[in-house]
């Protein structure tokens, strides 16, 4: 048997994986992965993993601290260890209050209006050489990536992942990343976690569109896994597993409740639910088709693929919601997580148990 844990992406909602790896790698019958799949935020959760795959159990107990003390906001600096905001006036007064470094936080303060401004003016250059029509000109100006510093997630990757013991480990790792660039999907694998490479890697699979920059790896730009596969299973597949743990956080269309009256963030939930869960929905009914396909030839030495399949049955918050690292919200979905995995139905996740 050979069993794959599959990471989705969901940004702070990546907190609900933590949960359930945790349950399924420390409960008294281990889960003993050999493979484990990741986009977005899923991608740093398997690529911690594998960089302490030798414990199981304990690199389950050392994922959920680092997203308590290194990924939620730490109450003396007021900052989450994925991005920082420029221009956050309040943010800027609380900072210096909180940790009495009125310099430090003039610096701060000064350097990121120095590059809103440098941005600001480049846009505004483009605008004025640009030949478009007037609107396309306009909507070019709008740029809110430049608000977002995700210097602090590089500084979380290489401060908790070690890159050697990846590349040395004998568990499969696969990230997958959009080539921006040409707009595919890659995937990478344990030999591409070089020291100097494996950040961006992880960095441009967590590359949220709109949010952050895609970054560059290998002459191309990289963002999001998630645009292409936000529930990577078949790299899971095609590493030959055979019972497969698939995490992700949109409940399936049908049990999520669509409002009276919709906003625009409303509709933009509905879509992203309908998008991850309706792809994950339709990969399983693959496999199932697979393994009765495969069940009627005799002498193929095919394993039927088992997959677990663990997702809320209710929104876990709003859109904006996947950027809210506080403390008290990311315990929360660490526990709906394990509580999940804990009372883990097959029959109500939609598992694939294929027939003996």
């Amino acid at each position: 048997m050979k069993e794959a844990i599959v990471f989705s992406g969901g940004g702070a909602y990546g907190a609900y994986e933590v949960g359930v790896v945790k349950y399924l790698l420390t409960r008294a019958a281990p889960v003993d992965p050999a493979i484990y799949t990741g986009a977005s935020v899923g991608g740093f959760n398997a690529a911690l993993m594998v960089s302490q795959a030798s414990r199981p159990a304990a690199a389950a107990l050392r994922l959920e601290q680092v997203w308590l003390n290194n990924v939620a906001v730490n109450p003396q600096t007021l900052e989450n260890g994925v991005f920082r905001l420029r221009g956050d006036v309040p943010k800027y007064i609380e900072s210096a209050i909180a940790s009495r470094e009125i310099r430090s936080t003039l610096a701060e303060f000064t350097s990121d209006t120095v590059y809103l401004l440098q941005d600001m003016m480049q846009h505004a250059a483009a605008f004025a050489v640009s030949k478009q029509p007037l609107g396309q000109r306009a909507l070019r100006l709008v740029d809110v990536s430049a608000f977002f510093d995700n210097e602090p997630l590089r500084n979380l990757i290489r401060g908790t992942i070690d890159f050697a013991r990846i590349r040395d480990s004998a568990t499969l790792l696969r990230i997958d990343a959009t080539n921006w660039t040409v707009g595919d999907t890659r995937v990478f694998t344990n030999s591409d976690m070089t020291d100097d490479r494996g950040p961006s890697i992880v960095m441009g699979s967590a590359a949220i569109p709109t949010v952050f920059p895609p970054v560059p790896i290998d002459g191309d730009l990289y963002a999001d896994g998630g645009v292409l596969a936000n529930t990577p299973l078949g790299p899971a597949l095609a590493a030959k597993a055979d019972v497969i743990h698939v995490i992700y956080m949109t409940p399936d269309p049908g049990d999520s409740k669509i409002p009276r009256v919709e906003n625009t963030l409303d509709t933009v939930e509905r879509m992203m639910t309908i998008m991850v869960s309706g792809k994950i929905i339709t990969d399983l009914e693959h496999i199932k088709r697979l393994n009765r396909a495969m069940a009627k030839v005799t002498q193929t030495g095919f394993t039927p693929v088992t997959v677990h399949s663990y997702h809320p049955h209710a929104g876990l918050g709003r859109v904006l919601g996947m950027l809210n690292f506080e403390r008290e919200p990311i315990e929360a979905l660490i526990e709906s997580g394990y509580k999940a995995a804990e009372t883990h139905d097959c029959q109500r996740q939609g598992c694939v148990i294929p027939s003996m």
